[in-house]
């Protein structure tokens, strides 16, 4: 069994402006008491996870060299792209397909119940963030 889930519901910007895992759904994954077959699925998604963020920021990245072009310093480029302003609407609108795109992670989603009763290091706003893979 797997569970659906998309992009949008699991990448966000940290403080430092670079691409994550939500936070609230790492907090789940990194919960501490967990019964052991259910920490070895949250590892799995967690991993399942960093992967598919991985492919976003390569698409991404395609994108913004497709519509935008490299910094240059000193007669350098410096792997830094900048959107052209009249592209900006263009890498909106594809940028907003990408982040609704679902996809399909190959591990059982699990019941609140199977965390069991000394699961700690999440809140029930955490909780809420992991609905694709934790139900009930």
């Amino acid at each position: 069994m797997s569970f659906v889930i998309t992009l949008n519901d699991f990448i966000v910007s940290n403080e430092k402006g670079q691409l994550d895992i939500n936070p609230r759904i790492r907090a789940v994954i990194r919960a501490t008491g967990v019964p052991i077959r259910e920490r070895y699925d949250l590892s799995k998604i967690g991993k399942k996870l960093e992967g598919e963020l991985e492919q976003y920021v390569e698409t991404r990245t395609t994108l913004f060299k497709e519509l935008g072009e490299e910094e240059v310093v000193e007669g350098k480029p410096t792997n830094n792209w900048k959107l052209k302003s009249e592209n900006l609407e263009e890498f909106n609108k594809q940028h907003k397909e990408l982040l609704e795109k679902t996809v399909t992670i190959d591990v059982n989603p699990m019941k609140f119940s199977a965390l069991g009763d000394k699961a700690e290091g999440f809140t029930g706003d955490d909780l809420i963030a992991c609905h694709a893979f934790i139900t009930e």
